[in-house]
This record gives C-alpha cells, structure tokens and sequence, in this order.
C-alpha cells in the first residue's frame, strides 16, 4: 500500500491527476478494510485523498475528509 500511494503522489506530481485519484481511492478503500478508520496511515490516506480533491477544486469532496481526520485527531 505504501508503494500505492507513493505511485499515486507521483501520478498527482505529473499531472495524471484521474490516475491519482483512482489510486489514493483504492488505497483508502483497503486501508478501511484492513485497518481501523483511525490507524495512523488510513488517517494519512484520508487527508492525502481530501488534498487531491482540494487540488482540483472539488471542495464538496474533499471538505468532508478532512473533517474526519481532524476529529480523529482530536
């Protein structure tokens, strides 16, 4: 998964912002199944899924992620 999501930042860096999306989805999607929603690095895919969506303006998607790391954090 970590090599996933570092496909995913690198796929964001170039400019494949479909292809990062669907794969920091995907991540997030396995991280939930396998991971507690507050484990440290599905937190971590949280946020990074709720900067690419911030990155393209899609603030509806992403506002509501980052809510959820935010009181995970608390």
């Amino acid at each position: 998964l970590i090599v996933m999501h570092n496909l995913a930042s690198l796929y964001f860096d170039i400019g494949e912002i479909e292809k990062a999306l669907r794969l920091s989805e995907e991540c997030l999607s396995i991280r939930r199944i396998h991971l507690k929603e507050t484990h440290p690095d599905t937190l971590r895919s949280i946020a990074n899924l709720a900067d690419l969506y911030f990155s393209q303006k899609e603030y509806n998607k992403a506002l509501p992620l980052m809510r959820s790391v935010f009181v995970c954090d608390e």
